[in-house]
């Protein structure tokens, strides 16, 4: 799974007046100077709007450290979400892939943790589409949208592999734990990666060596 960075982006104005999150957040970010130093690199990165004012500062974090998608988590004080809506839409203007994640509060940081560890797991990840002979539009933005490898396996393609599997080998990955994890994460928060991704792709996740 990918490493996962937590930023929490305020305005100056309500440094002081936001309160305190618990837990989860790696570094409280208020110019780009607190930027400096972070170490983005193959990271799933979260931005936590912690108020108003900030979506000018979310854009020039994103593009400094060339960032292809963010997920933005608002919540119902100090104009979050107003802020939230508009830095979607500026990154969206510069190509870069973003999804909002509204909480009723900020208590509700470790449900955005669970979606953000979902996400995560299923970047790169390689899925069969089976009796598919080609790959259409919505295989295609998959591989794009999360740095996919989208396979297809024919239908007389799968019936060959079927006869000739080994059952030991593919009881032994269906058992090993990270793949387990992996698969129980993506299915508990199935009903929110709905919202980033078109639900007809969620469906094909697979893992597979």
């Amino acid at each position: 799974m990918r490493r996962i960075i937590v930023l929490g982006f305020v305005s100056s104005l309500h440094r002081d007046r936001v309160p305190a999150v618990r837990g989860g957040i790696d570094r409280i970010v208020t110019s780009t100077d607190e930027l400096r130093g972070l170490d983005i690199n193959n990271a799933f990165v979260t931005a936590l709007i912690l108020s108003g004012g900030v979506s000018r500062l979310v854009r020039e974090f994103a593009e400094d450290y060339g960032l292809r998608r963010l997920l933005l988590v608002s919540h119902p004080d100090f104009n979050s979400l107003a802020s939230a809506l508009d830095a979607k839409a500026i990154l969206s203007e510069i190509g870069i892939d973003s999804g909002i994640l509204h909480l009723d509060d900020l208590s509700g940081i470790d449900y955005a943790l669970r979606v953000t560890r979902a996400i995560a797991s299923i970047l790169g990840v390689r899925v069969a589409l089976l009796g598919v002979g080609a790959k259409d539009n919505v295989a295609k933005a998959f591989e794009d949208r999360v740095e996919a490898r989208v396979d297809t396996i024919p239908m007389e393609n799968l019936e060959e592999l079927i006869n000739n599997a080994d059952e030991k080998i593919a009881t032994e990955f269906m058992n090993t734990p990270k793949v387990g994890l992996s698969l129980r994460l993506v299915m508990r928060n199935l009903g929110t990666l709905v919202r980033y991704m078109p639900p007809c792709v969620v469906f094909m996740v697979s893992m597979m060596p």
